[in-house]
């Protein structure tokens, strides 16, 4: 079974609004069997909050399940002596540090939120202060150094502006301590005693999630909610390992009579035509086909690549090889393959391991 980091804010929920088919997937992931880990970056509330507000939303975690930024810098800055430019509501979590307003060891910058303490927080003043510190010899570090987030409202400005511009004042480089630090991934998969190519990052911001967990070695999964933006992905150099539209998979079907034929065996598709929703059972299948093909090495680029990764049973999946795909299995010594489909309304995706021969 796999092990898959899950991002929070943008993935779950945008300002607190749930977005659908969270839940459902949090649910389908665990009765397939996979270790979970919800990861955030989120620096404005306690961990117990955060996973009270998830429960609220019918996403079933317990607390030592979310990994949070505060408390890694907990960990990281423990016994220093620190200025914290952080929500109120977080100081808690920064236990075994020492809170100072002058003669710092450190400079802590904590995250923005969309309530008027960001004025506060991140006001001239506190940032004059915060310089000061530095370039009287303190290490900067931050929770993280996104550039935005996405709410409600549309994108807000972030804290890694005021961290971009303490660095460039400064002429320091900050210690990041949550995504996409690679020491951040390293220890959500410690806590799974997973191995970073038996481990799956889903999330919606290219930056942190994505490519931060790729350079850790991760396979990735790209939610189109959120923070995602289909420009960034197209003029981006990082592609996210797996991300299917049902409303495409469902015009594909719609326009193109032969794509049923051209991807889809003829028990698949009696499958997918027998459900109430035929355009989610083949956007399920059309994904696990692609996991299947990437976590392969060989990929479904090639046309007869579809049809020879046949996906068959519920409601656990499993996976059958024919043809030049199964002659590739065999040269790199491919195990069983382990498949995970869920989907949403919006979104369907897969998530697919291959054990060693």
């Amino acid at each position: 079974m796999a092990a898959i980091l899950l991002d929070v804010d943008g993935v779950f929920h945008v300002s607190g609004q749930p977005i659908p088919g969270g839940a459902d997937a949090v649910r389908e992931l665990r009765s397939a069997g996979h270790r979970l880990r919800f990861v955030t970056n989120n620096t404005t509330r306690p961990r117990a909050q955060l996973s009270d507000d998830l429960r609220a939303m019918g996403i079933e975690l317990q607390d030592e399940e979310l990994q949070t930024t505060p408390r890694t810098a907990a960990r990281a800055l423990r016994g220093k002596r620190v200025l914290a430019l952080t929500m109120h509501a977080i100081v808690g979590e920064l236990g075994g540090i020492e809170l100072v307003g002058e003669d710092a060891e450190a400079v802590l910058v904590g995250g923005a939120d969309e309530t008027p303490e960001t004025n506060l927080v991140f006001s001239f003043m506190n940032l004059a202060r915060a310089f000061h510190e530095l370039e009287a010899g303190a290490d900067l570090y931050c929770l993280h150094k996104n550039r935005w987030w996405q709410t409600r409202q549309g994108p807000l400005l972030d804290a890694g502006a005021f961290v971009a511009g303490l660095e460039y004042a400064a002429e320091t480089d900050a210690t990041v301590l949550g995504k996409p630090s690679p020491a951040y991934f390293e220890a959500a998969l410690e806590a799974l005693d997973a191995d970073a190519n038996m481990t799956w990052m889903v999330g919606d911001d290219i930056d942190s999630d994505i490519a931060g967990a790729q350079k850790h070695g991760m396979k990735t999964v790209l939610v189109r909610t959120g923070k995602f933006r289909p420009d960034a992905v197209e003029r981006g150099r990082v592609q996210p390992d797996g991300i299917v539209e049902i409303g495409r998979i469902r015009r594909s079907l719609e326009r193109y009579p032969r794509f049923r034929e051209r991807c889809f065996t003829e028990a698949e598709r009696a499958y997918c035509d027998s459900r109430a929703n035929p355009a989610e059972s083949y956007a399920g299948r059309f994904a696990g086909k692609e996991a299947v093909g990437k976590a392969l090495g060989f990929g479904v680029a090639r046309a007869f690549a579809w049809k020879e990764i046949e996906i068959a049973g519920r409601p656990k999946p499993s996976v059958r090889l024919s043809g030049r795909v199964r002659v590739w299995a065999q040269r790199v010594e491919a195990g069983s393959i382990d498949l995970s489909m869920t989907h949403s309304r919006e979104l369907a995706n897969a998530v697919a391991v291959v054990e060693d021969g």
